[in-house]
């Protein structure tokens, strides 16, 4: 899903003055017509223009209702009428970007960008693409042409925060996104992304916290930000706080199956089963496919409620230990040996949903989206 935070359109504003009046036919003194005033080419011209942004800013109307397919009409009409408008291009290219739409998007960057190469944030909207795309050379390039042409831009530290995270430097996107909050104090996307990274890759929970406190005080509407910190609370094992976060983010977006996976692993980790498969349940429904972590978790919430699983006082040291293996694994980055412990510790101790968590952040930091679930 694109970021939000990038996304800032141009409403096209336009003054314009006449010498004349437009094209009429006046009536003369025996009430009869008589020859119609001629307007300039000029002002011919000026009216073009005119309706170009109209029909570019009515645009943006549409793309905002997600009236998706009449939005990109009326972009088609303002270029035909004004192909020289840059704010339209962009505009159509962050519409496209949406739609995701790669190929028409980059097109219509590459346009704008060919008629005003010296505006910044073209080549943030398209550094930001190519990023999505997993061409984080062309990204970096972008964004660094960028910075070039504005340096106090937050947007542009933002986003090669973000693809020097795709990169794994974690140095070089903390140094970024403090830059960006320097520049935006504002921004709760900032502090989120922040707190991520203090959070999974620098082990600095209290600087974690701080910064989802922010974002949650600056954008309270934002789901995203309510998740990031409930998850965290469950890390922290912080049940009433993590709950409280979650219940949060499924009110704000209840359509959302993570928050309700999320909040299942919290009840399972209180031993509330029946409460626990509900919230599994329900995130299955929001994602039908068979995810099998999903799946076990469901079943392991079941075959908890209904049964005394008894764990061998030995087997239950050595999940333990493959458990703490795990975690320091994973906070290096070792991702594959961090898993191996993972299971291992599962396959002794299936009645411990925290290492079933445990290993689903790690599919998480991998990006495997399904097996996560």
């Amino acid at each position: 899903m694109l970021d939000k935070l990038l996304f800032k359109l141009t409403i096209i504003t336009v003054l314009f003055s006449f010498n004349s009046s437009p094209i009429l036919s006046e009536p003369n003194s025996n009430g009869g017509q008589s020859e119609n005033i001629q307007v300039t080419e000029s002002e011919i011209k000026q009216v073009d223009l005119l309706k170009a942004a109209i029909y570019s800013n009515r645009g943006i109307i549409r793309g905002i209702q997600k009236q998706y397919n009449t939005a990109l009409e009326d972009y088609e009409q303002a270029i035909k009428l004004n192909p020289q408008q840059v704010e339209t291009f962009i505009n159509r290219g962050l519409l496209y970007s949406v739609l995701e739409q790669w190929d028409n998007a980059l097109n219509d960057f590459n346009r704008a960008i060919e008629i005003n190469p010296n505006l910044d944030t073209i080549y943030i909207y398209r550094g930001y693409i190519y990023s999505l795309n997993k061409e984080l050379n062309k990204a970096l390039s972008d964004i660094e042409q960028a910075i070039k042409l504005n340096d106090k831009s937050s947007d542009a530290y933002y986003v090669r925060a973000k693809i020097y995270s795709e990169q794994q430097e974690w140095d070089k996107a903390l140094e970024d996104i403090n830059r960006s909050v320097e520049i935006d104090r504002d921004n709760a996307n900032n502090y989120l992304f922040r707190g991520n990274l203090y959070n999974k890759q620098f082990n600095q929970p209290k600087l974690a916290e701080a910064d989802y406190n922010q974002a949650v005080s600056l954008d309270p509407d934002s789901s995203e930000a309510s998740l990031s910190r409930g998850i965290f609370y469950t890390q922290q094992q912080k049940w009433d706080l993590a709950l409280r976060d979650l219940d949060r983010t499924i009110k704000l977006d209840p359509e959302n199956a993570l928050a309700y996976f999320s909040r299942g692993n919290v009840y399972a980790l209180q031993k509330r089963w029946e409460e626990a498969n509900r919230d599994y349940e329900e995130s299955l429904r929001l994602n039908p496919n068979d995810f099998q972590l999903q799946s076990e978790l469901r079943n392991l919430s079941q075959r908890t409620a209904n049964e005394d699983v008894n764990v061998d006082e030995a087997d239950l040291e050595q999940s333990n230990e493959y458990n703490n293996s795990g975690l320091a694994h994973a906070l290096k980055q070792e991702f594959s040996e961090a898993l191996t412990d993972f299971s291992k510790a599962i396959t002794l101790n299936p009645k411990n949903a925290l290492l079933y968590f445990n290993r689903a952040n790690v599919y998480l930091a991998q990006s495997q989206w399904e097996k996560a679930l």
